[in-house]
């Protein structure tokens, strides 16, 4: 007798968390770049993602690791959200890239 075929759910990774910052650093770069609808696209695809708004907290937490690791704003938020949320950052930023190294 045959052994009866299993089905297993399909895994599906969690999706991309998105810092409101990363929205206004590409939607920018792109609509410079690729013009308006191409920004457009561009917010619509990562909006599929969790998108992380900066509240208070965030803020402060960014701004304590700006002073510790000189970081840009715009990296200190995409680097405190990703400890908040306890996800691997993903960069191709050098100096982001080194502070999530550290800590």
């Amino acid at each position: 007798m045959a052994p009866m075929p299993v089905s297993l759910p399909r895994w599906r990774p969690p999706p991309p968390l998105v810092p409101t910052i990363v929205l206004h650093e590409v939607y920018r770069w792109a609509e410079r770049e690729r013009g308006e609808s191409a920004a457009n696209r561009a917010m619509l695809a990562m909006q599929e993602g969790s998108v992380v708004p900066l509240d208070a907290d965030l803020a402060i937490a960014a701004a304590r690791l700006a002073r510790r690791h000189k970081l840009p704003t715009a990296d200190s938020i995409i680097y405190a959200t990703a400890q908040a949320c306890g996800a691997t950052v993903w960069t191709q930023d050098d100096d982001l890239g080194k502070a999530a190294r550290l800590n």
